[in-house]
């Protein structure tokens, strides 16, 4: 239960947002239950989502901050606004930064440098 319990609080740390039942329903799905263990889909929802990727590329500071991008309407996937933070991007898609942001997104990749 400890190691349970400590793993549904990084990963709620880690990605930020998610609430206690929505990790348990997740790590109930993504389980293998033939031997206890994590299928490696798991870390792929995780790391495939809009937000995840905005996050991981610099874009924003936080997954936090990717997830207001998003909602505010400041980001395109193949050319449409997506306001679902949680979209699944597939190999080839293509993401727009809207270019009022553009600017913010600019700040946001010089801080990462340093």
């Amino acid at each position: 239960y400890k190691n349970t319990l400590f793993a549904t609080k990084k990963v709620r740390i880690f990605y930020g947002g998610f609430s206690k039942t929505q990790i348990k329903k997740l790590i109930k799905k993504m389980l293998n239950q033939k031997y206890k263990k994590i299928n490696p889909y798991f870390i792929k929802y995780f790391e495939n989502r809009l937000d995840t990727i905005l996050y991981r590329s610099k874009f924003s500071p936080s997954i936090r901050n990717a997830r207001q991008l998003i909602l505010h309407k400041n980001v395109l996937v193949n050319n449409k606004y997506i306001k679902i933070k949680s979209y699944q991007l597939k190999p080839g898609d293509i993401i727009t930064i809207n270019f009022n942001s553009s600017r913010l997104i600019k700040k946001n990749i010089e801080r990462a440098k340093i």
